[in-house]
């Protein structure tokens, strides 16, 4: 899967992966939920 490979060339821990993940999922969120509002 892609996250793997992206983890494997970055040399991430799993937890490091998954905070990114999340973070940009978070930030995607708030931006959809901004271009709604507006």
């Amino acid at each position: 899967r892609q996250e793997r490979q992206v983890a494997d060339m970055l040399d991430l821990t799993p937890d490091e992966i998954e905070d990114h993940f999340s973070r940009n999922a978070q930030r995607f969120l708030s931006m959809m939920r901004e271009g709604r509002s507006s």
